[in-house]
């Protein structure tokens, strides 16, 4: 950590968010045991992000551990490029391959010539996605999306305060469309960097989708903003 930091100061607290960084460049470049391959692309994501939620949870991390992140983003992208020797060349070299997956253009599915058929009362609404499972206070999409429904109350031992900044932020992204940047904004005006950190401790992750498909991040004030779990149960 030494070549990435600034501040000195021996703090237990810059010692735990130091272990959070070391954690994710070691996911990404080293021989881990116990590390998958979702551990090793969100590893990818903290360090390599340019933009979006990612980039902000560096920056936020890399702020409490005493480190400067363009500093861990420049080191990072150069191992990636072969200019700095670090990790093994098989863990490097499988990290740039899945990264090169993670960032190739989505296809677009062709249209298909469909007979007209009389749009039903309801036509412009989205179909949502089955409820499968439930986990705790949320129910569970087919999608691996939760769900809190609003005669449910967000409570629960790991869950925060339901009026609290990371209880409007969670329950804005588990509306039944998902979050909208309106209704993310007007529960707390710096959403991302309290979602991201509620994600990471609930085990969640974010997901964006613009016009039906995922993307890596908010495209324009259409995208929708959802959590899903990480390790969905059997059922789902």
């Amino acid at each position: 950590m030494n070549r990435f930091t600034t501040n000195k100061s021996d703090h237990a607290q810059q010692h735990m968010w130091a272990a959070v960084v070391l954690m994710a460049v070691n996911d990404a470049f080293t021989v881990m045991r116990d590390r998958t391959e979702l551990d090793r692309a969100e590893a990818l994501r903290f360090l390599l992000a340019p933009h979006g939620a990612w980039a902000k949870s560096r920056e936020h991390v890399c702020s409490c551990a005493g480190a400067e992140p363009d500093r861990l983003h420049t080191w990072a992208l150069e191992v990636m490029a072969g200019k700095v020797v670090f990790g093994t060349p098989k863990e490097v070299q499988a990290s740039r391959d899945l990264w090169t997956a993670m960032n190739a253009p989505r296809e677009k599915p062709q249209p298909t010539a469909k007979a007209e058929i009389a749009p039903a009362p309801d036509a412009g609404a989205i179909p949502l996605p089955s409820i499968v499972d439930t986990f705790g206070v949320f129910d569970v999409r087919d999608d691996g999306t939760l769900v809190c429904p609003n005669s449910r109350p967000l409570t629960g031992p790991s869950l925060p305060r339901e009026n609290s900044q990371q209880g409007r932020v969670l329950k804005a992204l588990t509306m039944q469309r998902g979050g909208t940047l309106n209704s993310l904004r007007k529960a707390y005006a710096k959403w991302e960097q309290v979602a991201v950190e509620l994600c990471r401790r609930l085990d969640l992750e974010l997901i964006y989708r613009h016009d039906g498909h995922e993307v890596d991040g908010i495209v324009d004030a259409d995208t929708k903003v959802f959590v899903r779990r990480r390790l969905l149960s059997p059922a789902a």
